[in-house]
């Protein structure tokens, strides 16, 4: 069967998806290959109230009408498909391009997502299929609506492709990422960025994981380490788990975020732990008693307190004093190691 290129509508689920509008960039793509390799098969469509909707091939069907013009007439084939399989032929296309247009999968995930949130007995059948305990179900585990196991689920999609978790970091994403990151978000050809503005998917990915409030302030401080997005990951992981007043000095650029690690064990260190006898004076007191005397004056306050130190609290006033190194530190810190001989301490990398 054959029809003109004016007798096909869209998939009425493409208005849902970036607002109908087509990727001119694909478009282009398929212009220029289409006299050599015409348009490869006939177009799946489906019969709805006497019209004609594409199931998918929206921008295959619009390179074709700019360059033939809207009479041109294109084999179709005509299939009986219900709601759930008209908007599935369509996502699943427009999802096999991955890793061309990532605010076009956002868009497709969305939708997916809206679809089985407004039509609760496909989700519950989703999950019934997956044998899930009705206990489990009472307890709130999907009570925020549908998945990404269940979008997974619905899509039939190879997991290899696109697993549970590549799905749940989409939906992180646009869920929880700060709207003018989000705009900036897409693949980035060769892992590298255009410009300081570009931001990856896998930057993005890491961004979602903390506060909306701190996102744009840690875009700058992670881009500051020029760390791969793996690197930057386990920084994230780090900042998560620390304090509050680990994460506001990291904010404020007090403490290098390459340093959180540490920081959170020391932290850890100093709630548990005094100094041997320092009597009811903490290392966290002796510290910043010991810091804010050289700030002040430049010079080192009870050295003698070293000798009853062991070699992890030696360890520890040590990297607590380089944060400040070059600022108030570089004068005197020859001092403090001539004092400390035969004691061993880590040295800073």
């Amino acid at each position: 069967m054959k029809l003109k290129i004016k007798e096909l509508n869209k998939n009425p689920f493409k208005k849902e998806i970036n607002r109908g509008k087509l990727n001119e960039v694909q478009i282009e793509e398929i212009s220029g290959n289409l006299e050599e390799l015409g348009y490869m098969g006939a177009i799946p469509i489906v019969k709805i109230k006497n019209k004609y909707h594409l199931v998918n091939s929206h921008h295959r069907v619009e390179a074709l009408k700019r360059k033939f013009g809207k009479d041109y007439e294109l084999a179709v084939t005509v299939h009986n498909y219900n709601d759930d399989q008209l908007l599935r032929g369509m996502v699943i296309e427009n999802l096999a391009q991955r890793g061309s247009d990532f605010k076009e999968e956002i868009e497709n995930i969305r939708t997916v997502e809206e679809y089985l949130n407004k039509n609760k007995k496909i989700l519950s059948n989703l999950r019934d299929s997956r044998k899930l305990n009705s206990n489990f179900l009472k307890g709130g585990a999907y009570k925020n609506g549908a998945t990404a196991r269940d979008i997974q689920g619905w899509l039939k999609l190879s997991k290899e492709k696109w697993s549970d978790d590549i799905i749940l970091q989409i939906m992180n994403i646009y869920k929880k990422l700060d709207k003018s990151l989000l705009e900036k978000t897409n693949y980035v050809r060769g892992g590298k960025k255009d410009s300081k503005e570009h931001l990856s998917v896998e930057d993005a990915r890491n961004l979602s994981r903390v506060d909306i409030k701190e996102q744009k302030k840690m875009k700058e401080i992670l881009d500051e380490t020029e760390l791969n997005h793996k690197g930057k990951s386990k920084l994230i992981s780090a900042y998560k788990n620390a304090d509050e007043e680990t994460k506001k000095k990291v904010i404020n650029k007090q403490i290098d975020i390459r340093d959180i690690d540490y920081e959170n064990k020391k932290s850890e260190y100093l709630k548990e732990n005094d100094f041997r006898g320092l009597q009811k004076q903490t290392v966290s007191d002796w510290i910043v008693e010991l810091s804010d005397n050289i700030k002040r004056t430049g010079e080192l306050m009870n050295i003698s307190k070293l000798d009853q130190c062991n070699k992890t609290q030696l360890d520890l006033l040590y990297r607590y004093i380089k944060v400040d190194f070059d600022k108030y530190y570089s004068p005197f810190l020859k001092k403090l190691l001539e004092q400390t001989q035969g004691v061993e301490v880590k040295r800073l990398r």
